[in-house]
């Protein structure tokens, strides 16, 4: 009768802990497969719109300065003295003419031309070809509507006679301040475009309209972002913007929004090779003229890599299982051989005792004392084996944190925000430490001072939000800091802080995800320095000049004098020896100008052969010295430097208010002419 009672519970219990297993491992490991999947897409996606956005980011600075250098061509054409005495009097065109065709052909342009206040083309560079402007009405034209008002303007559009597209900059030519015609250059799109192994993806340059005039594919040229409505086509077409052009939108299939990334999905046509196609798409908005540069990324091996990694997660989880049965079969085995140990002991106890039972009353109370207590042993038994379990689970959980982000610093720390309570093996590589070094480094030392006290303020709010709202994410913030390494150098991280609570409610530590971000803040400088300097001289360029004279205005740091000089002979030295020997004799200018001002003054490359240098706090008087110090550098570097000598012209003015500068510099280009034109004269005499 015992037998049946003991063994009957035992057996039913050791039949079915292996089917409980079984379904445990079929659901995590669905699970996994599902989460692995939605990670990897996740991350590859992730990864696509960080580059995508950096390449874009990338290719927007050189849109901006490029068009910058494109805006410099007609102004310059509107200042010249001989195209605003032509648009005064209509005399006779044919200097005019020849002088637009060596401007443009110096510059590359399609083509250059003036406008009288009529908006009928009364010069230009082709004038001698059977497609001459001269003659033309093009009031028509956006450009000339604004230009004629006395703003500068970039408009794209496709020629009327050329059926080529181009980039129209234009700007009003004036005298005593009234306008009294428009100076326009055509520049050509090419220009404009990287190459698909430069950028990185598929570059769109789309107008205010989204109408998609320059791409790194030419498939994609003349395709619309959107469906237009029939005002905006109405409108284009009625401007002749792109006369003899169907705009039909993209054909996109679909678009979609993946945790903040867009991605459209192009269906066949004539712009894709497949069925579909899908991107990842960033954009950004060009302010100066309202265009949109649009990046396309294709997403591929995204189905391998979520195979691959779901085949790393079912090994890990096979191996983790694999541990744990093995562990809780171990665990069963012992038990079960203690049970039957017991269970014989009672069965002996049992018979003794039955015995017994006819001797004495009190020795049966005994045996049942010795039972009870057998029991309560069995019990503690399984109260181990469940605190086993849990731990097993808080274990697995951390694991899997590790797992995540396994290339990132991972840590937690103590609410009180000392100590570490734990950091990922990845410090190594980030600073240096080993994990036990890095986790009794107290967290203000983990900091440079600064950085420890900033981290300590956003920390102290974030935990004073989340106990005013009770809501965790009010924990969740992501800061750059700088920290030290072991061999002593200080690096920029990228610091992503949650946190984990209690059942109660508290936080009980903080978590964090570091990041090294050495490299982009090197790209950072990179770009900055790139946007700022002429790439062939090393000199500042006219974007930073630009910027530095809007500064000057603003300030009160006069007097401000001004030196423009212009590199004598550099279109005949292109068109007889070659643009290799026009580029020496430039960078040849750039050192002599470099070695006669301090670092101090602003050097500016702003043109092929133009240069502009701002003296700040100078006269009239130390400005004249700076120019004979040109002169002397000039002549130093021709008598130790073979080759083609390098003669500047040179033009000075001084600016005692900000009222005063745009007058500074007109007078100092004036003087600087006047001076070519003098030592012109002196070499023929």
């Amino acid at each position: 009768m015992s037998d049946c009672r003991i063994a009957g519970p035992g057996k039913t219990k050791f039949q079915f802990w292996p089917i409980v297993i079984t379904v445990v491992m079929v659901m995590t490991g669905s699970f996994g497969f599902w989460l692995t999947a939605a990670l990897t897409k996740d991350k590859t996606i992730e990864d696509i719109q960080k580059k995508t956005r950096q390449n874009l980011e990338l290719f927007n600075v050189y849109l901006t300065e490029k068009i910058a250098h494109f805006s410099g061509y007609p102004l310059i054409l509107a200042e010249n003295s001989l195209i605003i005495d032509f648009c005064a009097n209509q005399g006779d065109a044919g200097a005019v003419n020849s002088f637009l065709t060596q401007f443009n052909s110096s510059i590359a342009a399609s083509v250059s031309y003036i406008l009288n206040k009529d908006g009928v083309a009364i010069a230009s560079s082709n004038w001698d070809s059977k497609e001459s402007f001269i003659g033309k009405d093009y009031a028509f034209r956006q450009y000339y509507k604004k230009t004629i008002k006395g703003v500068r303007s970039g408009y794209v559009a496709m020629g009327l006679v050329s059926k080529e597209p181009g980039y129209y900059a234009s700007y009003p030519v004036r005298k005593d301040g009234k306008v009294i015609g428009v100076a326009v250059v055509k520049n050509k799109l090419d220009s404009l475009k990287l190459g698909t192994e430069e950028i990185q993806g598929t570059l769109l340059i789309a107008d205010e309209n989204d109408v998609i005039f320059a791409s790194n594919d030419d498939l994609f040229n003349f395709y619309t972002m959107r469906r237009l409505p029939d005002s905006v086509l109405s409108e284009i077409k009625k401007s002749k913007q792109y006369e003899g052009v169907d705009l039909v939108p993209l054909p996109v299939k679909s678009e979609v929004i993946h945790k903040g990334t867009k991605i459209i999905t192009l269906s066949q046509s004539v712009v894709t090779e497949q069925r579909e196609v899908r991107y990842v798409m960033e954009m950004v908005y060009t302010q100066e003229n309202g265009w949109n540069v649009y990046l396309l990324s294709e997403i591929v091996g995204l189905d391998k890599k979520i195979f691959v990694n779901r085949a790393i997660a079912a090994s890990v989880i096979a191996v983790i299982f694999i541990v744990v049965l093995v562990l809780i079969k171990v665990k069963v085995r012992k038990m079960k051989k203690k049970f039957i140990e017991q269970r014989k002991e009672l069965e002996r106890m049992i018979t003794e005792r039955t015995r017994e039972l006819q001797m004495s009353n009190e020795t049966l109370i005994e045996s049942q004392t010795e039972l009870e207590a057998a029991y309560g042993r069995m019990n503690d038994d399984m109260i181990e084996l469940q605190r086993m379990t849990a731990t097993l689970k808080e274990s697995e959980e951390r694991f899997r944190l590790i797992a995540e982000s396994v290339s990132d610093v991972i840590w937690t720390l103590d609410a009180s925000m000392d100590s570490f309570t734990y950091v990922s093996p990845s410090i190594a590589a980030l600073r240096g430490f080993t994990v036990d070094e890095a986790v009794h480094e107290p967290f203000k030392e983990a900091l440079t001072p600064a950085s420890y006290a900033y981290a300590r303020d956003i920390l102290a709010q974030k935990l004073a939000c989340f106990k005013e709202s009770g809501d965790i994410d009010c924990i969740s913030e992501r800061i750059e800091v700088e920290q030290t390494c072991k061999d002593g150098r200080i690096i920029p991280v990228e610091v992503v802080i949650s946190a984990i609570t209690t059942d109660g409610g508290q936080i009980k530590e903080f978590v964090g995800i570091s990041r090294d971000i050495s490299e982009r803040r090197k790209e950072e400088e990179k770009l900055k320095y790139r946007s700022t300097h002429d790439s062939m001289t090393g000199l500042y360029n006219r974007a930073y000049f630009d910027a530095e004279l809007a500064r000057i205005a603003h300030g009160r740091q006069f007097p401000v004098s001004f030196i423009v000089a212009d590199l004598d002979g550099l279109k005949r030295v292109n068109d007889s020896i070659g643009h290799e020997a026009g580029d020496r004799l430039i960078k040849g200018a750039a050192t002599v100008l470099n070695m006669a001002f301090r670092g101090s003054d602003v050097v500016a490359r702003t043109g092929g052969d133009e240069f502009l240098i701002i003296l700040n706090m100078t006269d009239e008087e130390s400005a004249v010295k700076s120019i004979e110090r040109i002169r002397m550098h000039q002549t130093e570097y021709n008598e130790n430097n073979g080759g083609l000598p390098v003669s500047i012209s040179l033009g000075m003015s001084t600016a005692r208010t900000s009222e005063e500068i745009d007058t500074a510099l007109k007078e100092a280009d004036k003087r600087m002419y006047d001076d070519k034109v003098s030592r012109k004269q002196q070499r023929v005499g």
